[in-house]
């Protein structure tokens, strides 16, 4: 987002919210949470951030969790560790294994909200308004 490249045009990243944030995070403002969600928005450019608390793999775990979700169902781990190393080990991107999962777990309320966000943000770009991507965080209160 921070250079030449996207400097001024509209972009849309998802970051770790992890202890080391690129000094650009600064430059944002939180316009809505969750329990793993942040959704920013930048202070002058059409930028937005969302971070995923602590960090996506444990979001993804904790999603399957509340929606009683097994992950040996798909030979993946329900351990953090070992779950952090299937999936750096792999494209996740083509494994099957990943697709059926994210499936599973797409009805969460957490990964609504972010599907529903990220789909808002695509189609308005420019036309955001920061009071309508609230509103997608208010169903998780």
């Amino acid at each position: 987002m921070k250079g030449k490249v996207l400097n001024d045009d509209f972009a849309v990243g998802i970051i770790d919210s992890d202890k080391r944030q690129p000094s650009y995070v600064k430059e944002f403002t939180e316009i809505a949470h969750s329990e793993h969600l942040s959704l920013m928005k930048h202070n002058v450019k059409p930028h937005y951030l969302v971070m995923i608390k602590p960090a996506m793999d444990q979001f993804i775990l904790d999603c399957a969790e509340e929606q009683g979700v097994c992950m040996s169902d798909f030979s993946l781990s329900s351990d953090l560790e070992g779950f952090k190393k299937q999936t750096k080990a792999v494209d996740t991107k083509h494994d099957i294994r990943f697709k059926k999962l994210f499936k599973a777990i797409k009805h969460n309320a957490e990964i609504s909200t972010l599907c529903c966000v990220l789909n808002y943000l695509k189609e308005q770009r420019y036309q955001s308004k920061a009071e309508n991507l609230v509103q997608f965080f208010i169903v998780l209160k």
